[in-house]
């Protein structure tokens, strides 16, 4: 009978602790916005208890949110970029007083928006269609919609990708990768000039840099690429770690982890540069699924779920601010969220009828201050329906 009863306050005390964890998860979970991206359409996501209810459907083009309010950027069709503001839930209102025009050139699409850390700056990648085209980056003064510094490339000297940017600690300059010539430049936006440039080291036959991506604070940037072979295997895969401070030197500065012999189809960098999370890219298997976290400071892998992995070839990778989460889209058009210590499958959904080709998670800061505004609009009963629970 003593058995009996010790058994039991076990079994009680186990589910008590699952439910306290499930609980805590669902508590971290509930706090992260996320806009997943096809090529037709972009859904914005509540990462809640169930993870399976879009909040909202945003203008097709590439996203950038304000990293202090919660307003969204979008590289619109026509060619300009787009502010939006999150109202509820499930509402966005165009803030129609902010519209940034390219009059530089007229013929490039937008191909990529990004914000400043400060919210001041919003800066975008254009690209011509066309192979002979031309490539520019621009960057706008976000209250006066003034262009304050452009960029142009040519096609045939940085080939047909569009390049990786990112502001720099300081907000004053930007970082532009073209992953084609593997060429990097550190450019001034006060006075447009270009102030560094240099060729980062690359292996021979290892085509286009595979991989890129910059840490959230701006001053690392990550790209690979393969030794010794071609295409769908290498003698060696590395991944490259360049240090972004001023004055650093890109060959004495540069760190390698070597992580096998596939080549990396997509790369994410939690906020420091310290985890990366890689999917693999095999031209023979168009099915492979593969994922994989590596530590970039010892360099050894860890896994995650096998029998949880995408069905179809994973397309696109993003870190949480906290670099708790991974979500994970494949090809297929699902989403899944990943617990990065574990490894494990928190949860799945069909997130789109196309391959996903981008997932952006929403600053926490910009998080509270909706969950802010949403309360003080319930409180004023304006909106009575309002669910808090979704964000």
């Amino acid at each position: 009978m003593k058995r009996i009863c010790n058994l039991v306050k076990s079994i009680l005390l186990f589910q008590l602790l699952l439910f306290g964890a499930v609980n805590c998860m669902k508590k971290k979970l509930e706090k992260q916005l996320v806009i997943s991206s096809s090529c037709g359409e972009n859904f914005l996501w509540s990462i809640g208890s169930t993870f399976g209810k879009k909040c909202g459907t945003l203008p097709k083009g590439p996203v950038a949110f304000d990293p202090n309010n919660n307003v969204i950027a979008v590289g619109c069709q026509d060619k300009t970029v787009k502010l939006f503001e999150i109202k509820d839930a499930k509402k966005f209102d165009l803030v129609k007083d902010k519209i940034y025009l390219n009059n530089k050139m007229s013929k490039c699409r937008v191909r990529s928006v990004l914000f400043s850390s400060d919210g001041e700056k919003l800066a975008a990648a254009y690209s011509e269609d066309s192979s002979s085209g031309h490539i520019a980056v621009l960057v706008w003064n976000v209250d006066t919609q003034e262009i304050i510094a452009f960029f142009p490339f040519n096609k045939r000297d940085e080939g047909q990708r569009v390049p990786y940017i990112s502001f720099t600690p300081c907000n004053k300059k930007i970082f532009i990768f073209s992953p084609h010539k593997y060429r990097f430049r550190e450019c001034n936006i006060e006075n447009g000039r270009i102030e560094r440039e240099f060729n980062c080291p690359r292996g021979s036959f290892s085509g286009d840099a595979k991989g890129c991506a910059f840490s959230g604070d701006g001053k690392k940037f990550v790209y690979s690429y393969g030794v010794g072979g071609f295409l769908s295997r290498y003698k060696s895969v590395f991944i490259c770690i360049l240090h972004l401070v001023s004055g650093a030197n890109p060959y004495q500065d540069l760190e390698k982890v070597d992580i096998g012999q596939e080549p990396v189809g997509v790369l994410a960098l939690n906020q420091d540069a310290t985890v990366a999370a890689c999917s693999f890219m095999d031209v023979v298997d168009l099915k492979d699924n593969r994922m994989q976290l590596f530590d970039l400071i010892s360099g050894q892998p860890k896994g995650f779920t096998s029998e949880d992995r995408h069905k179809n070839p994973v397309s696109s990778l993003a870190f949480s601010k906290d670099g708790g989460l991974l979500v994970s889209g494949s090809c297929g058009g699902f989403l899944k969220v990943w617990d990065v210590n574990s490894g494990d499958c928190l949860l799945t959904t069909k997130g789109h009828s196309q391959p996903i080709n981008g997932i952006l998670f929403c600053p926490l800061n910009s998080i509270y201050k909706l969950c802010k505004k949403l309360l003080q609009q319930r409180e004023e009963k304006k909106y009575v329906n309002v669910k808090i629970k979704c964000v």
